[in-house]
């Protein structure tokens, strides 16, 4: 391997990485948005 093909390799995996956290984070605050509309919804 040469270093050129390291460092993209490195690349794609941090890109995967910060991907993963973002749909994480969405898919939490989605999560978190659904619970408080069915909790006002309940509690109303």
């Amino acid at each position: 391997m040469e270093l050129w093909e390291l460092l993209q390799i490195e690349v794609l995996l941090l890109n995967f990485q910060n991907v993963g956290t973002i749909i994480n984070r969405s898919f939490t605050i989605k999560l978190s948005n659904c619970g408080n509309y069915y909790k006002s919804k309940f509690y109303c």
